[in-house]
């Protein structure tokens, strides 16, 4: 169910009036700690208004948000949108850039509540001068207000119940220029309260006409940053509508960690389109892309030898790609079982007598550890007692929880186009992982150099000038081939090869090179993440550790539905259980009734239900026909060839082990779809003007009008959810999720479920993998979820 038809439902009232709501407050996609913000929201609008506030002001919502908050504290199921205990600078990490004014209702001052809810209604003041960056500053400096009382001279000039924005002007102008009125304050406040007061100032003149100076922006800053995240995260999204992915591990013997060969993906689709993915629990990123654009690094030369280099070098570098893919399981980005033991021992017995010397050496432990980049352990965060930690960190950190001894992993943000929505019948998800430390010394530099003063998070090293060539003079004395990149890609490779790139990648928190398909539809609990990195650690480093002690922040003290990391919706396998019961339970009731057009109802029962429970057994994607046909089995050798995920290339044109149960299921299917057809042509002969019907794809009748309809995700969607409100796609998560925790090989998972990359395929010219193999490994554990879900093979309607 939509989160916002969901928070309509629980409060009574119109969805578009929670909409309007959920707007003004300018909300993200994932209405992270909602409750948070409404309460905020009400606070501000309690407050005595300013004038020029007072026009815009929707008199309305007031009511209605409290109509939501008394929804969230009553409604379970809208839990995960309560906001947990904390900081508001906890509850808003990583928003204040993309929803400024969202998290700016997080915040209020120790005293003075009334001039300082006042102060945020200008945040929401609008006219032509104004710019997104006039107010994200305006909501920075009222974050730093926060953080102490209010400065005396502000909060005696801005006491009365009648302000206005010149007022505001009025005492924020003098105050960011003069001296007097920042002796009660130290020195770093004093300059960072002046300088964000300057920069808040340039909203409050643009609303009241005056002139605003702006200084011109290059853009230089935030390429940077998209830059460096990208190295760490493994994919940018420089535009909605655009990914930028590596093909290629870096180059172990680069110094520089630079990737050589990357992709540029655009997905532009259309809001039909989008309703379709959204249906089917897809997103458009995880789909091959009808225009791919590689490019790799290289000199610059003249346009006229780039011309007949490109023709050349084009099709060597598809080949390398294709190498490289198949290389990933092997050791060519790993360190030899020497330079481990070489590294470790010096690691372990280096001595350091400072804490700059300190931070260096463990910037060295935190890459090799935790496959982190240079730049992202050079911001390793250190977590105090008493944190939570699924809210401590974001996306692109690392962090070091001192309560529980070990590792802070976020959860890698992919690329979503689709809201996340809550549903009963999907796992809960888990933000952070927590991974041991894998050595003893971690713990004692901490303790000696970098305990955080309070109880805030800290980054480590802050203040500290280090330079990355101090790291790699430690890799170079343990051996003058260990690079950056062997270091941080060692355990992530090692894992990959054992486990998959997707488990590695979310182990980690970076996306490894490939296939970016894997990491929509892989999701598992701490425990096991934590199994496949202690195992890892075991093997690679001779490391034996203990387990993370888990707290209430994590795993929530083992609740009845164990919370994973990764993929959205992956399916409660009570919920699956409860659907394939219901719908044979229905499919039996209906067959014994004697009404006129029975067979209608009976005819959709049996297609929602072959379209379930065969999807459970070959993981067939939910965007052509979402069902397996006699037509695509070749029966001598029990393979189905579907074109599930397709371009005009045949790309991804591929090959599926049909389990016993799904062939028979497909058998039955066509028997009682040729009766249907009969009693159709009697019932309304014109549908069979559709171009489809003459495809033998899976339909539906619409039990009123008699019209067939195309198993389209929207129309399979709406048959399915009196059963399961999950979107089909699930099925396929949690067949990769069961797959992965049974051991297969990664190579044969991906072939059952086409998540391979470019020459990684079955028959490939680079291939290693036979159908044969692949069918060794999945019968048994396909054979598994049949019987897990007692998944039957009932007849359709008889002549």
């Amino acid at each position: 169910m939509n989160t916002v038809i969901a928070l309509a439902h629980a409060a009574r009232l119109p969805i578009d009036s929670v909409d309007a709501v959920l707007q003004h407050i300018e909300a993200p996609a994932s209405f992270k700690n909602l409750s948070g913000a409404l309460d905020g929201y009400i606070r501000m609008l309690e407050a005595p208004v300013i004038s020029e506030f007072h026009a815009v002001l929707p008199k309305e919502n007031i009511f209605l948000a409290r109509q939501l908050r008394r929804a969230l504290q009553s409604t379970s199921s809208l839990s995960h949108l309560s906001a947990p205990p904390g900081s508001a600078v906890d509850l808003t990490r990583g928003l204040l850039s993309s929803h400024p004014r969202y998290s700016l209702l997080f915040f209020e001052s120790v005293d003075n509540l009334d001039t300082f809810n006042q102060l945020k209604q200008a945040a929401w003041l609008h006219n032509e001068s104004v710019r997104d960056n006039d107010i994200l500053d305006y909501c920075r400096f009222l974050r730093v207000l926060s953080e102490h009382p209010l400065p005396q001279e502000i909060a005696e000039n801005l006491s009365s119940e009648t302000l206005t924005l010149n007022d505001l002007f009025e005492v924020f102008d003098p105050f960011s220029e003069s001296e007097e009125t920042f002796d009660e304050l130290n020195d770093e406040r004093r300059k960072s309260l002046r300088s964000n007061c300057k920069s808040a100032l340039r909203l409050i003149k643009a609303l009241t006409g005056r002139r605003v100076t702006r200084r011109k922006r290059t853009g230089d800053s935030r390429r940077v940053k998209a830059r460096k995240n990208f190295g760490i995260r493994g994919f940018v999204q420089p535009e909605k509508n655009s990914l930028i992915t590596e093909m290629l591990f870096q180059d172990q013997d680069d110094d520089n960690h630079e990737v050589h060969i990357r992709a540029y993906n655009d997905f532009f689709i259309d809001e039909n389109e989008l309703e379709d993915f959204e249906a089917s629990g897809q997103e458009p990123e995880e789909n091959f892309p009808e225009k791919l654009s590689i490019w790799f690094m290289d000199m610059s030369v003249p346009y006229y030898a780039q011309q007949f280099r490109a023709q050349i070098q084009g099709v060597g570098q598809q080949s390398r790609i294709i190498r490289h893919n198949q290389y990933l399981p092997f050791s060519t980005t790993r360190l030899t079982a020497g330079e481990v033991d070489n590294l470790l021992t010096l690691l372990n017995s280096r001595i350091v007598d400072n804490k700059h010397d300190a931070a260096v050496l463990m910037i060295a432990i935190t890459m090799l550890l935790t496959s982190s980049t240079y730049e992202r352990a050079k911001q390793l965060l250190i977590i105090p007692h008493g944190q939570n930690t699924s809210n401590a960190i974001e996306t692109d950190e690392i962090g070091f929880d001192i309560t529980r001894c070990c590792w802070v992993v976020p959860r890698i943000s992919l690329p979503f186009r689709t809201f996340e929505q809550s549903y009963d019948d999907a796992l809960p998800p888990l933000n952070t992982l927590s991974l041991p430390l894998g050595m003893k010394r971690v713990n004692s530099l901490v303790a000696q150099y970098f305990l955080p003063g309070s109880d805030k998070l800290k980054k480590a090293f802050s203040g500290l000038k280090i330079n990355s060539n101090e790291v790699k003079k430690i890799f170079k004395e343990a051996g003058n081939r260990i690079t950056n990149a062997k270091v941080s890609n060692h355990l992530i490779s090692s894992l990959a090869a054992a486990h998959g790139s997707a488990i590695a990648g979310y182990t980690f928190g970076r996306a490894l090179p490939g296939s970016l398909a894997r990491y929509y539809y892989t999701a598992h609990t701490q425990s096991f993440f934590e199994m496949c990195y202690r195992q890892t650690l075991l093997e690679q480093l001779n490391a034996s550790v203990d387990r993370v002690p888990y707290t209430l922040s994590n795993e929530h003290s083992q609740p009845l539905k164990l919370p994973v990391l990764g993929a959205r919706y992956r399916p409660d396998e009570e919920a699956i259980k409860r659907a394939i019961e219901s719908l044979l339970i229905a499919l039996d009731e209906q067959k014994s009734t004697t009404s006129q057009f029975s067979f209608v109802e009976i005819h959709n029962l049996f297609t929602t239900y072959s379209i379930f429970a065969q999807s459970l057994l070959t993981g067939i994607r939910p965007i052509i026909d979402p069902f397996v046909s006699v037509n695509d089995i070749l029966f001598s050798s029990d393979i189905a060839i579907v074109r599930d995920k397709d371009n005009e290339y045949n790309s991804h044109t591929r090959s599926i082990v049909m389990h016993p149960a799904a062939i028979k299921i497909a058998d039955n299917y066509s028997a009682h779809r040729c009766i249907v057809l009969e009693k159709l042509l009697l019932l309304n002969p014109q549908c069979f003007d559709n171009d489809f019907m003459q495809l033998n794809r899976t339909f539906f009748i619409h039990p009123r009008t008699f019209e067939v309809q195309e198993a389209k995700p929207k129309i399979v969607k709406n048959y399915l959810q009196p059963f399961f409100v999950l979107p089909l796609n699930s099925n396929r998560k949690f067949l990769r999720s069961f797959l992965e925790t049974k051991q297969v090989s990664p190579e044969a998972i991906d072939a059952a479920l086409g998540h391979h990359s470019l020459g990684e395929a079955i028959g490939d010219s680079m291939s290693t993998y036979s159908l044969t193999e692949v069918r060794e490994e999945l019968a048994l554990q396909i054979g598994k979820i049949s019987k897990l879900f007692g998944i039957k093979t009932p007849e359709g309607l008889n002549k």
